[in-house]
């Protein structure tokens, strides 16, 4: 009790440095101060309140601070979560609301009548209010009472929507829901399992996120959304819900996507098990696209390679591509169709040290006249592998990185390559070699330390200057 009390009286005489911080400053602090899983908890929020009569002024006077709810439906959680929605709705005065609301099924509800009380608040009484709603894993009973509570309700402020369905019968009403939705244009959909004519071309939807469907069924939804920015799949699979309905084959006329600039490709199954109706890929037209990041686990089939060659051939605005796969030979090959384009970032994701050392040797200068230009525009060059692979291979990697840089500075005279102005690779298996490097006096560190030091010597844009740091403080 003596020690806890000369600690009490030691941090009184402590400077407090938030004391002089403006009260749009301290509310700053306070709302990072509250966030968990980068979400903010409600909870967290008013413990820090009732500890503190500082922080309980600035939160109570800081409508901003209520504007987003959390809250995960669990056995043990829910006391009080009505009263809780109320007191942000009342506190956050006439701002704009979030909810991110998530239903743990690994555990039984006490009471599964307070997740639809929730449920009827947010949708019956403060619809016209929500900004943002992500609602993940809800079951079937919990999507027929949303529908019925929001029945008559309007979201003239809704702008952002993600829904992971917990559920395989058909959705209905959708058409009609994102109808009340006027200024919705970002929207993302895990597990949807709903027929395709319940989903009419939504014009004003710029961000469109599907999870967990058929290949086909994600490429069908693409061509209803006329006016997409950003297009993404995660975990596409063969194994995803495809309804019935999809025509046969699913485009028969050329669907330009005209404002289209990042596509993203996230394939999580074998491609030979998908169906020969992939090829109407060949319809889909992406004239503004300018990043594409695409990745998938096997090889292709013939058939398949060659759509998708075609397809990655009619992309001439690219600017980025992240790329990543299991397949051997595939990425090399890919590299090469995008040979005379204007590519300045390249992010790979690879699983096997020769199929990188294949890609590096693609990017290198060619003394040969008759070969084309691989890249020649490249700025910004990222290489990811799996962890693990050893020491040795590493610094093999970077001797091969550092030739494939060497070669596109053979002269400036030339200006057929640009040199690679900034390099980022597996963050740690280069920070081991980071620390073997400052043991100068071991065999395995003058190696490390090496390895640095032609990267650095190459002038590019390393980590954030970290390599920079270790040759110039630990060679010295």
């Amino acid at each position: 009790m003596i020690t806890n009390d000369n600690t009490l009286r030691t941090s009184d005489t402590i400077p407090d440095p938030t004391k002089s911080l403006p009260p749009e400053v301290l509310a700053i602090i306070f709302k990072y101060a509250c966030r968990f899983d980068k979400i903010e908890d409600p909870k967290r929020k008013l413990i820090l309140g009732s500890v503190c009569s500082r922080w309980r002024r600035i939160l109570w006077s800081s409508p901003h601070l209520w504007m987003s709810f959390y809250h995960m439906f669990r056995s043990h959680s829910n006391l009080g979560i009505v009263k809780l929605i109320e007191l942000h709705a009342s506190n956050s005065v006439n701002n704009p609301l979030s909810y991110v609301l998530l239903w743990d099924h690994n555990e039984l509800y006490d009471n599964p009548t307070i997740s639809l009380a929730a449920c009827f608040l947010i949708f019956a009484k403060y619809a016209t209010r929500i900004r943002s709603l992500h609602l993940w894993e809800f079951d079937e009973t919990t999507w027929s009472a949303i529908i019925a509570y929001s029945r008559f309700s309007e979201f003239p402020q809704l702008e952002s929507l993600d829904l992971t369905f917990m559920f395989d019968d058909q959705l209905e009403e959708l058409t009609s829901w994102f109808a009340r939705m006027p200024k919705l244009h970002w929207l993302a959909l895990h597990h949807p399992c709903f027929d395709v004519h319940e989903i009419s071309p939504l014009t004003n939807i710029t961000t469109l996120i599907l999870g967990d469907l058929h290949p086909d069924h994600a490429f069908y939804l693409l061509s209803q959304f006329p006016n997409l920015v950003k297009f993404e799949t995660s975990g596409t699979t063969s194994d995803g819900y495809l309804p019935e309905t999809i025509p046969d084959p699913p485009l028969t006329q050329d669907v330009v996507l005209p404002h289209l600039a990042q596509f993203s490709w996230n394939e999580r199954t074998y491609l030979e098990d998908i169906a020969e109706s992939t090829s109407f890929i060949h319809h889909i037209r992406l004239p503004a696209i300018r990043c594409l990041q695409w990745s998938w686990y096997l090889n292709f089939p013939p058939t398949h390679w060659d759509v998708w060659k075609c397809f990655f051939q009619n992309m001439d605005g690219l600017e980025s591509i992240k790329i990543g796969t299991h397949a051997p030979h595939v990425i090399p090959d890919l590299l090469s169709l995008f040979s005379t384009q204007h590519i300045r970032e390249v992010e790979i994701y690879i699983y096997s040290v020769g199929e990188l050392r294949r890609c590096l040797h693609k990017l290198m200068r060619s003394r040969n006249a008759r070969r084309a230009s691989v890249l020649p525009h490249l700025d910004v060059l990222e290489l990811y592998f799996p962890w693990d692979i050893g020491r040795d291979k590493v610094l093999r990697i970077l001797s091969w990185v550092v030739t494939m840089l060497k070669s596109r500075r053979i002269s400036v005279m030339q200006t057929d390559y640009t040199a690679i102005r900034r390099f980022r690779m597996s963050e740690d298996e280069l920070l081991r070699v980071m620390r073997e490097s400052m043991d100068i006096h071991s065999l395995s560190g003058q190696k490390s330390l090496r390895a640095l030091k032609a990267l650095h010597d190459e002038g590019l844009d390393l980590h954030q200057g970290l390599i920079d740091f270790i040759v110039t403080h630990i060679a010295a």
